[in-house]
């Protein structure tokens, strides 16, 4: 008999992160990752409370790609270089953007986190210090 497989976290998040790129966030379900898995539900449900609990670690997870094409210095002008990661994330992961910014969920504090660091990026660039922070924010 072959041994058994052991799927950590992160293999069962990454499956869940395909499942949600393939074919939206309403597709993530135990079956649907344990499919992409090749394995039973059980990997699922021993390493996450709920399926909320894994909904909300994929967004969390398309929060942390957003964030790393958001960082890129594409020019060398942060607004612009934000601009540009969100395009390059919306065109190379369109499903993952939609369950951010198009659907609703209950799990909106992911997207503040977002503004948030959208705010500190602003921050960085000198040609936006005079303005005030609810201004920065607006933008």
């Amino acid at each position: 008999m072959p041994p058994p497989v052991n799927f950590t976290k992160d293999h069962v998040l990454q499956a869940a992160v395909l499942v949600a790129e393939d074919c939206g966030m309403g597709a993530v379900s135990a079956r649907n990752v344990a499919s992409r898995l090749k394995s039973s539900t059980a990997p699922v449900y021993s390493h996450f409370d709920s399926i909320d609990s894994l909904r909300r670690q994929v967004l969390v997870e398309a929060l942390r790609l957003l964030t790393s094409l958001i960082s890129a210095p594409h020019t060398d002008r942060v607004f612009l270089s934000m601009g540009i990661g969100i395009a390059l994330f919306a065109r190379e992961h369109p499903e993952l953007y939609r369950a951010l910014f198009l659907e609703r969920h209950k799990h909106s504090d992911i997207l503040v986190q977002f503004n948030e660091r959208m705010e500190r990026r602003l921050a960085e660039d000198p040609r936006f210090n005079a303005l005030s922070v609810a201004r920065r924010k607006d933008m």
